[in-house]
């Protein structure tokens, strides 16, 4: 049974303890829910691009992935997004072929939700196997 690459990153996530020793479980797809407890963490598929290569194509999917992290304090948004970065930076398992990853941005202040957050970028080329 294969694993979808959004359920791929975040069991990534959770079985990483630098990740879930700052946010628990609470790792979300797409949108942070209300009331939630901070620091927590949001990821998004922003594209996917299949793999060509001359001679065939090798069955691989790029996935382009942001992850946000929130949080009330701005050196917890920062410690958070290093975690992930260190989580997911060169990453394999099975169906990841690999994972670059972009170091965390600078933190910031996201006005509407009135929180600190800071992302990450990560380029995982992935099989579904």
């Amino acid at each position: 049974e294969t694993m979808s690459i959004e359920s791929t990153i975040r069991a990534r996530l959770l079985a990483v303890t630098g990740v879930t020793s700052l946010v628990s479980t609470k790792v979300y797809l797409s949108v942070l829910p209300q009331n939630v407890v901070l620091p927590a963490i949001v990821f998004n598929v922003v594209r996917a691009d299949p793999v060509r290569a001359m001679g065939g194509d090798p069955g691989l999917t790029e996935y382009t992935v942001e992850v946000e992290a929130y949080s009330l304090d701005a050196d917890q948004a920062q410690a958070v997004s290093t975690a992930v970065f260190a989580a997911l930076n060169r990453w394999t398992t099975s169906g990841v072929a690999s994972c670059f990853s972009t170091p965390p941005t600078r933190v910031g202040f996201d006005q509407t939700l009135r929180v600190f957050s800071s992302d990450t970028e990560h380029e995982i080329f992935y099989n579904g196997a």
